[in-house]
């Protein structure tokens, strides 16, 4: 595999590596992919277990994570975990499972960054009002960028509030967004006023303590958290899940194999948690914890491969 080009099949599947995916992602392709494996999964067709943690040592995990569907694609995505964070040397493998082919190979971790964006989306399309279009976006990263995208993809966006830590950074975010997807984004001085009536509430931040405040939001908010969400590291506190009507997830099964690690664990909350695409819409706040449910990786994946099929130079 290592001879093989980037972007191209010598022999065997298709590798893709990071170069690859930033050009061939497409995110309304991407989002509706995910849209296809949240239906399956209130049908009940779709695996998507929890992930596997094997320890090496006390800090040191390869995680494996394995979903997909027995008349479609299946697959695994693999990573090393160092003291809870991800190496960027991913590996996402596609199968054809009626044929059992390998349709192809994903390197790197673009791909996890367009694919939590992609969940991002499909949140938003099934948890907000059709009509909303203020977001506040805490965060000025990778993901706040992929999930703001996503929000504009999805919901007519008028405007978009950004704080984060680097002011510098929050300009440039701003700017680089603003001109991407043609949207006024404007830095807030603080998160506080950043989340100033926003209907749509994008927390992706690598803080370990939290960010916002459940009295900074409106009474309808939806709030998508990307960042920590565990009992000793956490963007955001018990007081929103208390302050929300419902509390949603893309994983209820992830959630439970999180055990005492997440959050809500040991609290009322705990057993409030839905699948975000069964959960009845409420009136209030909605909070999502997206965990990454497993296959999300793969499906999205296929449809990289399948672009990069379309796209491949005739010979």
């Amino acid at each position: 595999m290592s001879e093989a080009k980037s972007g191209a099949a010598i022999s065997g599947p298709r590798v893709l590596r990071d170069e690859d995916v930033l050009r061939l992602a497409d995110m309304p392709a991407a989002i509706a992919a995910v849209e296809q494996l949240f239906a399956r999964l209130a049908r009940q067709a779709f695996v998507a277990p929890p992930r596997q943690f094997v320890p090496f040592d006390r800090s040191t995990d390869l995680v494996f994570s394995t979903g997909g569907m027995s008349d479609g694609v299946a697959g695994t995505r693999a990573y090393v975990a160092r003291n809870g964070k991800h190496h960027d040397d991913q590996l996402v493998v596609v199968w054809d499972m009626p044929t059992g082919r390998m349709k192809g190979v994903v390197l790197g971790s673009a791909l996890g960054v367009l694919r939590m964006g992609a969940i991002g989306g499909a949140a938003i399309r099934a948890r907000t009002r059709p009509d909303a279009g203020e977001v506040a976006v805490i965060g000025a990263g990778r993901q706040a960028a992929a999930h703001l995208e996503a929000a504009a993809r999805v919901r007519p966006l008028r405007r978009a509030t950004v704080f984060a830590r680097s002011a510098e950074r929050t300009a440039a975010f701003c700017a680089e967004m603003g001109r991407k997807l043609q949207l006024a984004v404007s830095p807030a001085t603080s998160a506080e006023a950043a989340l100033d009536g926003a209907e749509i509430v994008i927390v992706a931040t690598s803080s370990l303590r939290p960010v916002i405040a459940a009295g900074w939001l409106r009474p309808d908010a939806y709030v998508h958290s990307v960042g920590y969400k565990s009992t000793v590291a956490r963007e955001m506190d018990l007081d929103v899940a208390e302050a929300a009507a419902t509390i949603v997830t893309d994983s209820p099964a992830q959630v439970t194999a999180f055990g005492s690690k997440f959050i809500l664990h040991g609290t009322s909350h705990g057993e409030r948690v839905e699948p975000l695409w069964s959960a009845p819409m409420r009136p209030g706040i909605t909070l999502c914890y997206p965990m990454g449910v497993t296959g999300s990786d793969v499906v999205v994946a296929d449809e990289l491969l399948r672009r990069a099929e379309l796209l491949r130079p005739a010979k």
